[in-house]
């Protein structure tokens, strides 16, 4: 029993010193295919200048939307994501920054860390998108909940090597408020 507390406190501890080193917040998330952690790291106060890390080491930089935007955005050299703050009913389809994400499934639910998560959207980035030094040559897709945020994403898992990302915590980046 001790040995899962010290285990717990220390994991606790890992996530705060992320966050609270660089006063960024910050939102961990593993791969399982790779076992691989990617962080996104939002920008300081005042800023759209953040970035996301991969495995620890590979740093690329990162513009977010700013916080007056319509959306929770990010654009960097490995992956991109926007998503309305305010998702009217019918919407399917929108474009920011140059690049169109849609909806392709709805209505979703899985249980994941044993707490359930409903009302889930699959959101796409079709093939083509430009958000690197060159365009994607495979679709990226995104599982986003409005009040947990962006809960698994990665490149179409058809694609050699690809690799799907789940939120370690309990909330992801662009989450509305939780209760």
């Amino acid at each position: 029993m001790k040995m899962l507390v010290v285990i717990l406190i220390l994991g606790s501890l890992g996530a705060s010193v992320a966050e609270a080193g660089d006063k960024q917040p910050a939102h961990g998330y593993r791969g399982w295919v790779e076992d691989q952690t990617l962080v996104i790291k939002e920008p300081a106060a005042g800023s759209t200048q953040g970035s996301v890390v991969i495995a620890g080491d590979a740093v690329y930089q990162a513009d977010f939307c700013n916080q007056d935007s319509e959306y929770f955005c990010f654009t960097s050299q490995a992956y991109a994501f926007a998503v309305p703050k305010q998702l009217e009913p019918g919407m399917r389809k929108w474009t920011t920054g140059g690049l169109s994400f849609e909806i392709v499934r709805e209505g979703m639910e899985l249980s994941l860390l044993g707490s359930r998560i409903s009302g889930l959207l699959l959101i796409k980035l079709p093939a083509g998108a430009k958000y690197g030094a060159e365009a994607t040559d495979r679709d990226a897709f995104y599982v986003y909940s409005p009040e947990r945020g962006l809960v698994a994403f990665g490149f179409d898992p058809a694609y050699p090597y690809a690799t799907t990302y789940w939120m370690e915590n309990r909330v992801g980046f662009g989450a509305g408020d939780m209760p």
